[in-house]
């Protein structure tokens, strides 16, 4: 798999795998020393067999449309959106994978039930190729430094909806940033915070358009008190 983009092979990953519900190709994209840090699965390998034998119970979905809606690459690092429906409910996720020599070693989620609310996600469209010229990582590296002081000084914006982005960082106070990626005009946000007296993972996707946020996206998820194994969600 090591002639194969970051990005393509997560996305394989869920064609094939997740989507297809074929565990005996865990081995072909997964590291031996697999870290997981979704808060529901067990640790390792046997984690996610565990998980794609349950998906075998369940029937499959009706439409075979795929869920992701936005896929950023950066480095080592693949943070996916997606709109899903699921056993009933209309879930938002997002998903952070590590990718080390053609296999993903490590893995993080949050998962917010949107069930009974009137949202649209949209789309964002992003690069569909791994940003590698001079001016596009110029322009990668300049929105990340602009999401960056946002989240540092929450009390900055430039239109309405950077307005509506520093509001929705000023709940979360204080606020842990953990990475920062950015594809091109795109950007993905992993940190955690604390609203109402609770800790919370956020993923952001944010798209920048001459250095103005023109849409933004979170999914969020309480950290339970009990994980499914001893890594942190975060």
């Amino acid at each position: 798999m090591n002639n194969i983009s970051n990005k393509n092979l997560v996305l394989d990953l869920y064609k094939k795998v997740i989507r297809d519900r074929n565990g005996d190709l865990i081995d072909t994209y997964i590291s031996d020393d697999y870290i997981q840090h979704s808060p529901s699965m067990k640790d390792g390998k046997a984690g996610l067999r565990d998980a794609i034998e349950y998906l075998k119970r369940l029937p499959k979905p009706k439409e075979d449309k795929s869920p992701i809606i936005l896929a950023i690459d950066d480095g080592d690092f693949v943070m996916l959106l997606l709109d899903l429906s699921f056993m009933g409910k209309h879930l938002s996720v997002a998903d952070l994978f590590k990718v080390i020599d053609g296999k993903i070693v490590e893995h993080w989620d949050a998962i917010q039930d949107l069930t009974g609310i009137p949202i649209t996600i949209g789309t964002i469209t992003a690069p569909e190729f791994t940003v590698t010229e001079e001016r596009d990582l110029q322009v990668s590296e300049s929105n990340k430094t602009l999401v960056r002081l946002l989240f540092e000084n929450s009390d900055l914006n430039r239109n309405d909806l950077d307005k509506e982005f520093s509001d929705a960082l000023r709940q979360r106070q204080p606020v842990k940033l953990h990475r920062i990626l950015a594809c091109g005009n795109v950007v993905g946000v992993q940190s955690e915070g604390v609203r109402s007296g609770k800790q919370f993972v956020f993923y952001d996707f944010v798209s920048i358009i001459d250095s103005r946020i023109t849409r933004h996206w979170s999914v969020e998820q309480e950290i339970p008190l009990a994980l499914a194994h001893n890594n942190r969600m975060i």
